[in-house]
C-alpha cells in the first residue's frame, strides 16, 4: 500500500510531536533532585566557615543541626562540632590539644578515615578530597602542648581536595584568633 504525501507528513509530525513529549518528560524528572532546603551554617561551634567551599560538601536535605561535643564530658583537652543533615551526620570539625612534639600527620592518623594525599611544604596542613588537618601555632604556657584542628566530610558524597585545602586553612586560621587559642590547653 502506497501512503499519500500528507499521510507521510502525518506521520512525521506525529513522530515529532512523540519524541518532544518523551524528551520533555525526561527532562522534567531531571528538575526533580532533592534541593536544600536549609541554610549553609557560617560558622561550626562559633569558628567561621566559608559558605562557599562547604556547601558543596553538604547534601541536599530539609533540615540542618549542628551539635557542639562539649569539651566538659571527659576530655577537656578536645572539642568540636557534628554536622547533620535529615538526621545523618555528615561532617566534623574537631579542635584538640596534643603533645608539643605531635606532628600533624601524628594527629591525623588518630582521627583520620583514609590517608591524607596532600601536604603543605612545612607540615602544617594535611588534607584529602574529604578531610582536613592543620596545626595551629597555639601552644599552651604551661607545657608547650599545641592545638590542632580536624575538618571531616566523612558522611558526603563530595569530593575535592581544592576546596577542603581552603576549608582547613581558613578554620585553623580562625581558630589561632579564638578563645580556644587563648584557653592554654583547655578548651
Amino acid at each position: 500500500m502506497l501512503l499519500s504525501r500528507t499521510a507521510v507528513a502525518l506521520f512525521r509530525t506525529c513522530a515529532v510531536i512523540s519524541a518532544s513529549i518523551v524528551t520533555a518528560a525526561a527532562l522534567s524528572g531531571c528538575g526533580s533532585e532533592a534541593q536544600r532546603e536549609y541554610t549553609v551554617p557560617h560558622s561550626l561551634c562559633g569558628i567561621p566557615v566559608s559558605t562557599d567551599d562547604l556547601a558543596p560538601f553538604l547534601p541536599a536535605g530539609k533540615k540542618i543541626e549542628v551539635k557542639e561535643r562539649d569539651a566538659t564530658d571527659e576530655l577537656s583537652w578536645k572539642t568540636g562540632c557534628t554536622v547533620f543533615v535529615d538526621g545523618k551526620d555528615v561532617l566534623a570539625t574537631t579542635v584538640e590539644w596534643n603533645e608539643p612534639d605531635t606532628r600533624t600527620g601524628d594527629f591525623a592518623g588518630g582521627v583520620t578515615l583514609e590517608h591524607p594525599d596532600h601536604s603543605t611544604g612545612n607540615g602544617h596542613f594535611l588534607w584529602s578530597d574529604r578531610e582536613g588537618f592543620g596545626r595551629t601555632g597555639c601552644t599552651a604556657p604551661d607545657d608547650g602542648d599545641r592545638l590542632f584542628t580536624a575538618v571531616r566530610a566523612y558522611g558526603s558524597e563530595h569530593r575535592d581536595a581544592d576546596a577542603m585545602k581552603r576549608i582547613i586553612d581558613a578554620f585553623t586560621k580562625a581558630v589561632e584568633k579564638s578563645d580556644a587559642c587563648e584557653s592554654g590547653g583547655e578548651l
